[in-house]
């Protein structure tokens, strides 16, 4: 990306900004406590850890809005308050959160999942293998951090530091601590995780990946390279992010750019996108439709 594709790469993440504020104000909003608490967690103990992850299963391969209903449904039941709850639950039969799937069918759950997924349970409507999937996730996720508190004896040292062994914004840090978290949530929703615990990264939403193709934002690769991360296609996306985020820390002073970069570009995708033929990613209405010039 050279000087003049950087200038109308931040000129056009200037305007989405700012649309998609005057869209529906409550994205400032949003956006102000995601990047608080990516800054807080560098600080957090387990269970603060987990209140910022344990909801982001339920947004994989869901809609936003559908997830969220999802969440709240969770939120209000008060089980998902302590991760230590849900320990094991992945692996004993006898566990209350414990789901077995084979296919589309349950052949075990324990009682807790069975009220939560059950045909009256708060996620009855989403289908039971979807519900299902979700608790087992949920499961193995706090297997992790039960297995990354024990690791170390020192009860005053962060979270963080048990999970990535250094300081988040190394890449060593945080090929260590994706490593923990992709084989019990899966890949994407684990750098979801790690970009909303303030490691200088980005989830390859599909919108994101779509959009910054279309926007010449990265060049040479397709957006299923970079959803997938074929030929290193994340980390080309991420550094293209990083770039445009940087430059425009000027207009837009954050504790973590990056994170409001792929919260602005994603949700600007969402809510004004549409995915047609060679069109894939446009907005839905002519007079929403952002040039660089703008």
């Amino acid at each position: 990306m050279d000087e003049q594709q950087l200038s109308n790469a931040v000129t056009r993440y200037a305007t989405i900004r700012k649309r998609l504020v005057e869209y529906d104000s409550s994205h400032k909003d949003v956006v102000e406590k995601l990047v608080k608490n990516s800054v807080a967690a560098r600080k957090l103990k387990a269970n603060g850890i987990w209140q910022i992850l344990w909801p982001l299963p339920f947004y994989s391969g869901v809609r936003a809005t559908c997830a969220r209903r999802r969440e709240n449904a969770a939120r209000n039941g008060g089980w998902f308050d302590d991760y230590r709850h849900f320990v094991n639950g992945a692996n004993d039969p006898q566990h209350d959160w414990h789901v077995t799937t084979e296919g589309q069918y349950r052949v075990a759950i324990g009682q807790w999942a069975r009220d939560f997924c059950g045909s009256e349970g708060k996620c009855a409507d989403v289908g039971i293998r979807t519900s299902a999937r979700v608790i087992q996730r949920i499961c193995r996720l706090a297997d992790v951090i039960a297995a990354c508190e024990e690791e170390s004896d020192d009860i005053n040292q962060s979270f963080l530091y048990k999970l990535s062994k250094g300081d988040p914004s190394t890449p060593e840090a945080f090929q260590i601590a994706k490593d923990k978290l992709a084989p019990a949530i899966g890949n994407i929703t684990a750098l979801h995780a790690l970009m909303d615990l303030g490691f200088q990264t980005v989830k390859p939403d599909k919108w994101l990946c779509r959009l910054a193709v279309q926007w010449s934002w990265i060049e040479g690769y397709n957006s299923a390279d970079l959803e997938q991360n074929r030929r290193n296609g994340h980390q080309a996306l991420t550094e293209a992010c990083q770039k445009i985020a940087s430059a425009a820390a000027g207009t837009f002073p954050s504790a973590n750019p990056i994170r409001e970069l792929d919260y602005y570009v994603a949700n600007y995708g969402m809510n004004m996108g549409n995915l047609e033929g060679d069109h894939a990613g446009q907005p839905r209405h002519a007079e929403c439709r952002v040039t660089a010039g703008e």
